[in-house]
């Protein structure tokens, strides 16, 4: 795993001791108020913005909290109808184009984040706000923020490029692009050259310490460990083989996964600060034509707005462990049948294995390829019989070969 002050498994602080001091920042954090807007969970409780332990108890104990997870498939096409309009008083005829849903449905993978959460700060050469509302790095180690590189709009634009690439090849969120990467690849994940210098609590004390009038910390919460473009193809591969393409030609298939809540937001309790967590205060003052002065202040003036997006919670799906007693140059074959000889250990002698630095792997959670296999006659019957809402699995009694599957299970 990674170094532990750039990940960790536990889901409370660090450096929160046991007893007395524990119980009174939960006691003072339990009457905190906030509320989920969209797919964020905002907070502007003003001790949240002062008092460090209490503020790293309320964001460790949203992110811990797992989010609800799904896949949703939906197959569409398009129909030429006509219709009679009436222009200057004559009766017209004219075509137009209807978009006619086949089939719309929905697969829960809530069930499936087994595994621990993990709590990560972002590597110190990545760009990310961290106290201003530009993107800045931090190669020379811990500084104020006037001494924090801003970075240009390209480093932005590739930095969120990379967020989105990542999370669709499945890779943990604290990996860095490819092009700053100069640590040797293992089974599962690629460090970065040093580990961040500072702590998700040092980060909290830089939030509570800032007199920026409009302050906003960023906890993201991101599920990983699948490669959601090699199932997303096996998918759509799966629902041509079912002949859909041919009962409707130039039909369209949209297949995205959904996480709720992507994030916990921490802000500051002044009414400015509210009015950007309000969609109905942020109408209402652009009415009046206060929201766009608002918003270049918070953007432009000195001390007004400060985000801080440096760290984050990963919920994996899967993830490879090492197997204790194994070696460089260990077999599969080999590590399997130790396992299946060993009192306590033959579990995981059924598990998927694999061979690769340090010794032979061990896969903890769900495969994609397993998944795919258990749901593919479901989704087949759902796209056959065009069905709505959400799946239930139906059990297919009979084993056969399956090559979509077969590809899935090389990741």
């Amino acid at each position: 795993m990674m170094h532990n002050h750039f990940v960790t498994q536990a889901a409370g602080s660090d450096n929160q001791e046991p007893g007395e001091a524990g119980t009174q920042v939960e006691r003072e954090t339990q009457n905190i108020k906030y509320k989920l807007s969209g797919d964020k969970i905002i907070s502007h409780d003003p001790l949240l913005s002062r008092d460090v332990p209490s503020l790293s108890y309320f964001l460790r104990a949203h992110g811990s909290m797992k989010p609800n997870h799904w896949l949703s498939i939906r197959g569409t096409h398009s129909e030429t109808r006509t219709r009679t309009v009436y222009r200057d008083g004559r009766a017209e005829t004219e075509t137009y184009e209807d978009t006619i849903v086949d089939f719309d449905f929905n697969i829960d993978l809530s069930h499936l984040l087994e595994l621990d959460p993990i709590f990560y700060t972002v590597a110190d050469n990545v760009p990310a706000y961290r106290g201003s509302m530009r993107m800045a790095t931090e190669e020379n180690g811990p500084t104020n923020t006037e001494g924090r590189r801003l970075v240009s709009s390209d480093e932005k634009s590739a930095q969120k490029r990379w967020l989105k690439e990542s999370r669709r090849l499945g890779l943990p969120p604290w990996m860095i692009p490819p092009s700053h990467q100069t640590g040797e690849r293992g089974t599962e994940q690629a460090t970065s050259q040093s580990p961040p210098s500072r702590t998700i609590e040092n980060w909290l004390a830089d939030y509570c310490a800032s007199q920026r009038t409009i302050k906003d910390f960023k906890l993201r919460k991101v599920v990983y460990g699948w490669n959601q473009d090699a199932l997303t193809q096996s998918i759509h591969e799966l629902i041509w083989s079912t002949g859909y393409q041919h009962e409707q030609p130039g039909a369209s298939v949209f297949i995205k996964f959904h996480s709720s809540p992507t994030s916990v937001h921490v802000r500051s309790s002044s009414f400015v600060s509210k009015i950007f967590s309000s969609w109905i205060l942020i109408a209402l003052f652009s009415l009046i034509l206060v929201f766009p002065f608002l918003w270049l202040w918070r953007r432009y003036w000195p001390e007004a707005g400060g985000k801080w997006g440096v760290s984050g919670v990963g919920f994996p799906l899967k993830r490879w462990e090492l197997l204790g007693g194994t070696f460089p140059g260990d077999t599969v074959e080999a590590a399997r049948a130790r396992l299946s000889a060993t009192p306590g250990s033959q579990a995981e002698a059924f598990k998927r294995l694999q061979a690769g630095l340090g010794g032979v792997w061990v896969l903890q959670g769900t495969h994609e390829g397993d998944w795919f296999r258990a749901w593919e006659y479901t989704i087949r019957l759902a796209v056959r019989d065009r069905q709505g809402g959400w799946l239930t699995r139906q059990v297919y009694d009979r084993v056969h070969p399956n090559v979509l599957a077969s590809q899935l299970d090389r990741l």
